[in-house]
C-alpha cells in the first residue's frame, strides 16, 4: 500500500496543480549548521523529482505557500495546515523543526525536510520500510523511492481537484 489514507487530515486530493509553492525559510543556525542552506539544498532536489519548479523560496513572510519555523523542545519536526482555501486546498503551511541539529547531523536534517516537503506535496505516511515516507518511525532511506516518485509525478500531472484515491487504493 503506497499510503495510509485512513485517518490522515491530509485527502489525497489536497495538492495538486499549483506549482511552484512559494517557501519561506527563516534564517537559523546551530552547532555550525546553517539551517536555511540545508532546507533550501533539498527544496531544489524537488525540481528535479517532477521535473519542473516545485518550490519558489523567498526571504521575506508570505500570505501563501510554506513557511518554516525551529522551535525548542518540539518532540518531533511535522507539517501542518495553518489555513485552507474556500475549496480545502493548502493556503498557508508551517513546517516546524526541532533545533536539534547540528554541522555533523546535517543529512539527518536533510531527510527530515525530505520527508516533510513530500507532506507538503500531499503524501501521506507509508506502511513501506522502504519508503521515505514510513510514518511513526525514522525513515530507514535517504530518499524516496521510485513508486514515491510515481506518486509526486502523477498527482502533479492530474488536473485540481481530481481524486487520485481510486489510484492510490489499488
Amino acid at each position: 500500500i503506497m499510503t495510509d489514507t485512513g485517518g490522515n487530515p491530509f485527502a489525497a486530493q489536497t495538492r495538486g496543480g499549483q506549482l511552484p509553492i512559494t517557501l519561506y525559510v527563516r534564517a537559523f543556525e546551530k552547532g555550525g549548521l546553517d539551517y536555511r542552506a540545508a532546507i533550501e539544498r533539498v527544496a531544489g532536489e524537488f525540481n528535479a523529482i517532477l521535473g519542473e519548479p516545485v518550490f519558489t523560496v523567498v526571504t521575506t513572510g508570505l500570505t501563501s505557500g510554506v513557511e518554516t519555523v525551529y522551535v525548542d523542545g518540539l518532540p518531533q519536526d511535522n507539517y501542518g495546515v495553518a489555513e485552507w482555501t474556500s475549496d480545502w486546498y493548502p493556503r498557508l503551511g508551517l513546517i516546524e523543526y526541532r533545533t536539534v541539529y547540528s554541522a555533523p547531523t546535517v543529512d539527518v536534517l536533510e531527510v527530515v525536510t525530505r520527508h516533510e516537503m513530500g507532506h507538503v506535496l500531499g503524501l501521506n505516511h507509508s506502511n513501506d520500510w522502504a519508503h521515505l515516507m514510513v510514518g511513526g518511525v525514522a525513515p530507514q532511506v535517504d530518499h524516496f523511492s521510485n513508486d514515491e516518485i510515481a506518486v509526486m509525478r502523477c498527482r502533479y500531472h492530474l488536473p485540481r481537484g481530481w481524486d487520485s484515491t481510486r489510484y492510490e487504493q489499488q
